[in-house]
């Protein structure tokens, strides 16, 4: 498996480590995994992955099951983007570990329904670009 895109994990402005990874699936499809919170100091970074992902025509899981924290500008981040690759008919699939912090405040705020689940467990990557 290979990496296309991975940072060292970064410190945010409280402190709390930051990653994102991307891995490329034997579907040609991307898997960006996030790990710590997710909030309005990262979630411009995880914006610029995904655009960099839109952008290449890529189909995206978005794993979120290593989320600690999530708030409501990664909410705005995760809804734009959907919508985005919506509209270039590209496929945007979300992982995440029921009775997360994530999870429930997707179930809360009404979201959780609009987005495309996957269990993690699709197709395993190939190699890391």
């Amino acid at each position: 498996m290979t990496e296309s895109t991975s940072r060292p994990p970064s410190q945010t402005q409280n402190g709390l480590p930051f990653s994102i990874r991307t891995v490329k699936l034997a579907t040609g499809a991307v898997r960006v995994e996030i790990s710590g919170e997710l909030d309005i100091a990262t979630s411009p970074r995880l914006n610029a992955s995904l655009l960099r992902e839109l952008v290449a025509g890529r189909d995206v899981e978005l794993d979120l099951s290593r989320v600690t924290f999530m708030d409501a500008c990664a909410l705005g981040t995760i809804m734009g983007a959907r919508k985005r690759f919506e509209l270039r008919q590209q496929s945007f699939a979300v992982s995440l570990r029921r009775a997360s912090q994530p999870h429930r405040l997707l179930r809360l705020t009404g979201i959780l329904p609009v987005l495309t689940l996957t269990d993690g467990a699709g197709p395993s990557p190939t190699s890391r670009v």
